[in-house]
């Protein structure tokens, strides 16, 4: 298969006939051509999406690195995530300054560090936990490292939405993230019919439920 890389400069306010997006789009046409130079050389795809970054960070027309806009206290505060597709692996930071190449600060994170974020998984939608009146209410628990490489709670409601109910899918979701990235932890989730699921791949994951005006259901 042919090597391929793909680059963009952010879906905004341009105007057509600007000279910032014609800096832009050259910016975005030096970081393919690098990424490109890099894999048709037999470096790592790693390695081409980092140096392919830098370009885009060093180009004032775009909304990353030395071009960031603004927060409303008048700061500069990037972000920056970089994925590992074969192994799942991630580096991400959020709000950083002072930094000229987040995405390299990312990639630090990923591979010398035990964390993926420092922000742990709690917080993070898809990860931490999900809610869509459509499929399913999720919470999840465990390894946040893990967690959120597979995005545990939107893969239930996903599971959900392919027609499991909450049992089968909180299941299904633990088996996804013990396969994929070896990873324990646990669900609770509430689907779109009122029914439970619980499942669990630790010791134990204390929970306590309610239906209707039914007692308290207290397991581990």
């Amino acid at each position: 298969m042919d090597t391929v890389i793909i680059v963009h400069g952010g879906a905004g306010a341009w105007k057509l006939d600007s000279r910032r997006l014609a800096a832009g789009m050259e910016a975005c046409a030096a970081a393919a051509a690098r990424g490109q130079a890099i894999l048709q050389a037999g470096g790592t795809a790693l390695d081409a999406v980092e140096q392919a970054v830098w370009i885009l960070e060093d180009c004032p027309a775009l909304d990353a690195g030395i071009g960031s806009y603004l927060n409303t206290h008048g700061d500069i505060e990037m972000d920056a995530l970089i994925m590992d597709g074969r192994t799942l692996d991630l580096g991400a930071v959020g709000a950083v300054r002072q930094m000229r190449h987040p995405i390299s600060l990312a990639r630090h994170v990923m591979t010398d560090s035990e964390h993926a974020f420092l922000v742990g998984d709690s917080p993070i939608p898809g990860a931490g936990g999900y809610a869509d009146n459509t499929t399913a209410a999720v919470s999840a628990t465990g390894y946040g490292e893990a967690i959120m490489k597979v995005l545990l709670s939107k893969q239930v409601c996903d599971f959900v939405g392919a027609g499991m109910n909450a049992a089968a899918a909180c299941q299904a979701a633990l088996d996804v993230l013990a396969r994929r990235v070896d990873g324990r932890g646990g669900l609770v989730a509430v689907d779109r019919q009122g029914q439970i699921g619980i499942a669990f791949n630790t010791d134990a994951m204390p929970y306590a439920y309610t239906v209707g005006s039914g007692g308290v259901t207290v397991g581990r």
